[in-house]
């Protein structure tokens, strides 16, 4: 009755149709776990998978990596070697504690990046994963997937490396030696999925634009091999 109590003076609210065009009581399940955990801004919006973001999307770029005239830098230091190589791209680190960030220079803003990787040889704790918004080696958004387990979303800004969605232990990431990575950069919001499944979501609006990329890392053990293949770019 709107005097703002619930009581036995309200009445109950008519509707029309059927009684199923009420909601059912499982929509309300991840509400009242939230409420039990006393969290107060639980987002009932699904979480929309990348790849459905992606089919509404326009490939701007693809390669598979069998030509080596598709403009990907070749190279070769103490520290890593990066090359086409066997209809793939490879990306060799010899040091440890490193990233070898190879990136396409185009300038993009909202960007969707899709990847398979394989790792050829496993340093233990090595990494590889996908950038956006590469400006330079010190600033860029990178979407990582680790050899023991974990998966990550950070920010690189002016030289200084910041979580955005710390590293987070993951069964499915922990079982892989190969796998199909996509990230996706659109307005503030910044995602990762691996195999399909949405892992990390994070906001922030440091970096405007850059460029797209992807990238293999060290911890603390070196010789590290990956590569990657099948690489597409689409923009919403």
């Amino acid at each position: 009755n709107r005097d703002g109590v619930v009581d036995n003076y309200d009445t109950c609210v008519p509707t029309g149709g059927f009684i199923n065009a009420l909601r059912p009581v499982n929509l309300a399940v991840p509400l009242i776990d939230a409420a039990l955990k006393g969290e107060v801004a639980y987002n009932t919006e699904p979480q929309l998978p990348l790849a459905k973001v992606a089919e509404g999307s326009t490939v701007v770029f693809q390669d598979d990596f069998s030509d080596a005239s598709t403009g990907w830098p070749s190279g070769k230091n103490r520290d890593e070697k990066y090359d086409y190589q066997d209809g793939r791209y490879r990306i060799e680190i010899n040091s440890n504690n490193y990233i070898s960030p190879v990136t396409k220079e185009t300038n993009l803003s909202d960007v969707i990046i899709d990847i398979n990787a394989r790792v050829e040889q496993s340093s233990g704790d090595g990494e590889f994963g996908l950038i956006c918004r590469y400006k330079d080696y010190n600033n860029m958004y990178t979407f990582e997937v680790t050899q023991d387990g974990y998966y990550a979303i950070y920010r690189m800004l002016n030289g200084t490396w910041s979580p955005l969605v710390d590293y987070t232990y993951s069964d499915l990431v922990a079982s892989l030696t190969s796998a199909n990575v996509q990230a996706a950069c659109i307005g503030n919001t910044l995602s990762l999925a691996v195999e399909g499944k949405v892992l990390a979501e994070a906001q922030d609006n440091s970096i405007k634009s850059g460029d797209y990329g992807f990238f293999a890392g060290t911890f603390s053990n070196s010789n590290h091999v990956v590569s990657f293949d099948n690489l597409k770019v689409s923009q919403p």
